[in-house]
């Protein structure tokens, strides 16, 4: 019986801003036009993370309560390849696999994150209060996390 293999890619990583300003300066035209739309879209995120947004905090808190005694809540969303956050629903938490392998790698690596804090640290989650993972895949065109 063939065993069915999983295929990892090396590339799959995140790229810290003075890198993508390096690549920005020193690259290709092809190469320099991603880089720095990735670099703006960073931008939003982080400007996205930094406000409270109130409908997705009650959402969390709401969740959080129903969720007190700890356990992973993982949620994978796909934005279809356009730049609107979170994107649809495509697996949640003890969800079988989707067979796209993504989203199975995206939710996977929620529940690697979740485990690492519970075995190294002894935390519920990365707050230690049962925080909700969340992770979008299929994020825009040429977004430097998309496959």
């Amino acid at each position: 019986m063939r065993r069915k293999t999983i295929r990892r890619y090396s590339i799959f990583c995140i790229l810290p801003p003075r890198r993508l300003r390096a690549i920005a300066q020193h690259a290709t035209s092809r190469q320099r036009t991603w880089a720095m739309g990735t670099l703006a879209t960073g931008t939003t995120f982080r400007a996205f993370r930094a406000v409270p947004q109130p409908a997705v905090l009650a959402a969390a808190w709401r969740l959080r309560a129903i969720l007190a005694e700890g356990g992973k809540q993982r949620t994978t969303y796909d934005a279809h390849k356009i730049e609107n956050l979170p994107g649809d629903v495509v697996r949640a938490e003890g969800a079988p696999p989707t067979g796209d392998m993504v989203i199975d790698e995206a939710y996977n690596g929620l529940g690697a994150t979740y485990a690492f804090f519970w075995e190294v640290f002894a935390r519920n989650s990365i707050d230690d209060e049962g925080l909700l993972l969340a992770g979008t895949v299929y994020f825009g065109a040429d977004y430097d996390n998309v496959v």
